[in-house]
């Protein structure tokens, strides 16, 4: 989610201005190695597709 969050808010002019300590420590986690993040994302494929499904169930019932 670290990595998925800096790519989408890193086009926010001053982001890191305008953020809560706590969102730009996910940022910094997001920009952690690309590679690692690819492994870390391969070795735990199956989790994390479960993990995305339940997140985008729980944001549609937040969405309606």
């Amino acid at each position: 989610m670290a990595f998925a969050f800096d790519k989408l808010t890193e086009s926010i002019p001053h982001r890191d201005d305008l953020m809560p300590e706590s969102s730009r420590e996910l940022l910094r986690l997001g920009k952690a190695n690309e590679d690692l993040w690819n492994e870390i994302f391969k070795d735990n494929k199956e989790i994390l597709d479960e993990s995305v499904i339940e997140f985008v169930k729980h944001l549609t019932n937040t969405k309606n």
